[in-house]
């Protein structure tokens, strides 16, 4: 960072253990978006940022189009992230959404070593495959203290809205919870 590969002015953000930049590569970004925006950031502690907090961070993103129907690819990574009693041993996530209607949707996040409070969470996953008309997303937690899984389908309909199922939740304990049915959302 800055990054080498924007010939355009960019934003360059630099804290003490913390580095982002924001690319617009063409057009203009303001209340009518077009072009192309890269977003990048890199925190390697980010008790620099906030002592509250813990671990490092990073990612990438960038955002193309237009307002109307933009499309977007992101990557975020984070290892051993803290916030009081909450914690995180590891975190990624990467996805895109292709432009149009029946642009692609595949997204992925996995989550390791979880600790929300006194809940401990070994594995949390979730994922979405499909296209904005019509996706399906998955999500599991699985540790010693609780369990669970949710499966929904749908999309977004031309007015903005979802609409869709929830075809499955279950959860464990601490709040056990079994959907008999899909219920429609």
């Amino acid at each position: 960072l800055p990054d080498p590969s924007c010939n355009r002015p960019q934003l360059v953000v630099l804290r003490p253990g913390f580095v982002s930049s924001f690319c617009p590569q063409d057009g203009v970004l303001n209340r009518r978006v077009s072009g192309n925006l890269i977003i990048q950031f890199h925190a390697e502690d980010l008790r620099a940022l906030d002592p509250a907090f813990g671990g490092n961070l990073s990612g990438r993103g960038s955002i193309t189009g237009s307002a109307d129907g933009p499309a977007l690819d992101f990557s975020i990574s984070a290892q051993q992230l803290a916030m009081q009693q909450h914690r995180v041993v590891r975190f990624e996530a990467q996805g895109k959404l292709a432009a149009g209607r029946e642009g692609a949707l595949p997204l992925t996040a996995d989550a390791s070593g979880v600790q929300i409070a006194q809940t401990r969470i070994d594995t949390l996953q979730f994922s979405g495959s499909g296209t904005r008309a019509r996706h399906v997303l998955e999500g599991s937690v699985k540790g010693p203290d609780t369990g669970g899984a949710l499966r929904a389908a749908g999309g977004i309909n031309p007015q903005g809205h979802w609409a869709g199922t929830l075809d499955r939740l279950e959860m464990g304990q601490p709040w056990p919870l079994r959907l008999d049915g899909p219920a429609q959302i």
